[in-house]
């Protein structure tokens, strides 16, 4: 992911991955309702954990997070009430799981009790779900317990998650150690070493993808030493975070074709945004944002639930 977009999504993703959460930033990825229901029912259900998650003080969405919320749903009865129409009437069981998505097992859940009448059996579900409500005072205590329980378990497991990390950054999978060192929390006690983590993580990501970045400005240039490879190549050299080691060279190079053709307004416009940009927020926040991308390409499998329950 090229440095520039990093930085827009971080923007965008972190202010909602950190904001909602009043004592402590807990992140839950939401995942789409198990067991065989219409989609309409699906689509509900889904819209209704991300309400109760925001109503009860959790930061919640789509990107991939170690412990996220989904649902299952069993039904104890179905039949037909006479009538004209007749009405299908269901009793149902929806029991919210908080999963964790490395272990493979369930963290924690809440059953309840639904049902609904409607004119046919999709109706009866969407009037069933609909009447799950955020205040209910068992999803309250649920969602605060859980809470405390994956801050908890941050504050006892840090040390091995971070030992990933650091294994991943031995080896080079920058990506994959700021995933990693970003599931710890600000308010656990592993936090320090995560950011430290990060930081290693992050200088090492923008060093490559600078170094990259500039060897293909060079070829650019070196392929069409004019106008139209100038703008090529300044384009490239836009990307590149003033943090890499590359950015002294992209200079240089801006500096050599600015001799020969006009400088690229894009790079100066992208070093003057940098410059009035907070350094170590944002380098926390392009982190993240790495981290969070690396484990979106990992949902496939690792939101694979197979009804754990």
């Amino acid at each position: 992911m090229q440095i520039r977009n990093i930085i827009v999504a971080a923007t965008i993703a972190l202010s909602s991955f950190m904001a909602s959460a009043d004592d402590c930033d807990i992140y839950l990825g939401v995942h789409q309702l198990q067991g065989v229901v219409p989609a309409s029912v699906a689509n509900v259900v889904q819209s209704k954990m991300m309400n109760l998650l925001t109503r009860n003080d959790v930061a919640s969405g789509s990107d991939f997070s170690q412990f996220f919320l989904t649902a299952g749903i069993v039904d104890n009865s179905r039949e037909l009430v006479p009538g004209a129409p007749p009405k299908y009437r269901m009793e149902s069981t929806l029991t919210f799981y908080v999963c964790d998505a490395l272990s493979g097992t369930v963290f924690a859940s809440y059953p309840m009790n639904i049902s609904g009448v409607g004119n046919s059996e999709a109706r009866a579900y969407l009037m069933a779900v609909q009447g799950i409500r955020a205040q209910d005072r068992g999803i309250v205590d649920f969602l605060a317990s859980t809470k405390d329980k994956i801050r908890s378990y941050y504050d006892k497991n840090y040390t091995s998650i971070l030992a990933k990390a650091r294994k991943a950054l031995a080896v080079r999978n920058y990506d994959e150690a700021l995933m990693y060192a970003g599931m710890i929390p600000e308010c656990c006690v592993g936090y320090p070493a995560a950011e430290t983590i990060i930081k290693q993580a992050f200088k090492a990501h923008v060093d490559y993808e600078g170094q990259q970045t500039l060897a293909q400005a060079q070829a650019a240039w070196a392929a069409s030493p004019d106008e139209d490879g100038a703008a090529q190549a300044g384009e490239l050299l836009a990307q590149i975070d003033p943090q890499s080691s590359a950015y002294k060279g992209a200079q240089a190079l801006m500096a050599k074709m600015g001799k020969s053709v006009k400088a690229d307004r894009d790079f100066e416009t992208k070093e003057k945004y940098r410059s009035e940009v907070d350094l170590q927020k944002r380098q926390i926040e392009a982190a993240r944002a790495i981290g969070v991308a690396y484990g979106n390409h990992q949902k496939a499998n690792v939101y694979n639930v197979h009804y754990w329950w």
